[in-house]
């Protein structure tokens, strides 16, 4: 059985976007989020991989939140 504490998919979804905003500002910025105005992201190596973790850790995340009870509704 599933745990019952854990996120729905757009709760993930939700956090995934928060994340990559944070990692991407740029996509923030498209997305209309004032506070990425004016920034950039980190494209050396180490930041590539910052978003790279965050997918599979998302997809991951994603897998689980949809054996919730509830996850299709």
């Amino acid at each position: 059985m599933s745990d019952t504490k854990s996120p729905l998919p757009r709760q993930v979804a939700d956090a995934y976007v928060d994340e990559l905003i944070a990692l991407d500002p740029i996509t923030g910025t498209y997305l209309g989020v004032k506070e990425s105005s004016g920034k950039l992201p980190d494209t050396s190596p180490a930041g590539q991989e910052a978003v790279a973790e965050l997918a599979r850790t998302t997809l991951a995340r994603l897998a689980e939140a949809e054996r919730r009870p509830g996850a299709d509704s």
